[in-house]
């Protein structure tokens, strides 16, 4: 959401690249009301947040890595991660790929983001968000 507003694009500006086409801009966004990924709500058209990062990348001919992602299990949610990863999908030409925001023993199993299964019974119990990533992957 801020790539270019805060200055980062124009910093990069001139920049030629990699002769070996083995550069890529690491960026994260949430979708939260703003962008911090502290807040369990997603505001309304989330996937518009990329969309001057991606002008940016495709016009200057460079790839970008969604290195943090992700939004909670809220209702309010319920649209906006789909059409986020949907919009990624839509420009894989300036997307390379994407990590989502996090899992692992560090983090409660009540954290918002976390996306490690509910359960490791026998019939393993994934998040909502995990049916979803795994459709765009």
């Amino acid at each position: 959401h801020s790539w270019v507003s805060s200055g980062n694009a124009a910093a990069w500006n001139g920049f030629n690249g990699d002769p070996m086409n083995n550069f890529v801009f690491e960026m994260h966004q949430y979708l939260d009301s703003d962008s911090s990924g502290t807040h369990p709500t997603c505001r309304t058209n989330c996937s518009t947040s990329l969309q001057a990062a991606t002008a940016w990348l495709a016009t200057n001919g460079f790839k970008g890595f969604l290195g943090e992602f992700a939004w909670s299990n809220d209702s309010s949610c319920t649209n906006e991660g789909p059409a986020f990863l949907d919009y990624l999908s839509n420009y894989s030409s300036v997307w390379m790929g994407w990590t989502w925001w996090c899992g692992g023993p560090w983090y409660p199993s009540t954290y918002m983001f976390m996306l490690d299964p509910v359960s490791f019974t026998a019939a393993i119990i994934n998040r909502p968000q995990m049916a979803l990533l795994l459709q765009h992957l």
